[in-house]
């Protein structure tokens, strides 16, 4: 009589998708590649109808594992911190304004496209090769950083901008793989420039 194991006995596996199995691995395996970075280049912001508004260039390097897991299906989340405090000359600067800008960058395989969206506004924009993704997404134009009433007359202000490599919104199995690899935790330098 012929047996046939029943499907219902057999202990039941999670699956896992080859895209996920092959970022793992990604974030796992040991490079000798060069650490990357994210230089801003400069920020500067202007007195518009009662508002300061900033902008702001920052330049890329990706790590080439953060590249390659991103042409597998994982999403790279970008954030600028934005902040602009009154300057004085003894104890602390006191915290006037404060903003972030959150964009996701994303690989369409279908397509074979980059997605850049703006999170804060669900604002999409595509292009055809990451390199021009990542000129667009090194770029702040017109953002309203703080309402002119709150800065006092004869007092100095000082913006700062800081942009960072989101891990928090990586698929949870990836996240302690990041932390330890170091290759996700990219963030710029704090820069400064005179608001007024």
């Amino acid at each position: 009589m012929p047996y046939w194991k029943s499907s219902e006995t057999s202990p039941r596996r999670p699956a896992l998708t080859a895209r996920f199995v092959l970022a793992v691995l990604v974030l796992l395996t040991a490079s000798a590649a060069q650490a990357r970075d994210i230089n801003i280049e400069y920020a500067a912001s202007e007195l518009v109808e009662g508002s300061y508004y900033a902008d702001a260039r920052f330049h890329f390097e990706l790590d080439e594992d953060i590249l390659l897991a991103l042409e597998h299906g994982v999403a790279v989340d970008i954030s600028a911190l934005l902040r602009v405090r009154r300057d004085r000359s003894w104890l602390w600067d006191p915290l006037i304004a404060e903003s972030v800008l959150h964009y996701r960058l994303q690989h369409h395989p279908l397509s074979n496209d980059y997605v850049v969206t703006d999170e804060t506004s669900s604002e999409s924009h595509q292009f055809p090769t990451v390199d021009a993704a990542l000129r667009f997404l090194g770029g702040i134009s017109n953002h309203r950083l703080v309402d002119a009433s709150l800065l006092e007359v004869g007092s100095a202000y000082t913006g700062y901008i800081k942009v960072r490599l989101s891990m928090e919104s990586l698929p949870a199995p990836l996240q302690p793989a990041a932390y330890v690899s170091g290759r996700w935790q990219m963030e710029s330098s704090w820069y400064e420039w005179s608001v007024r």
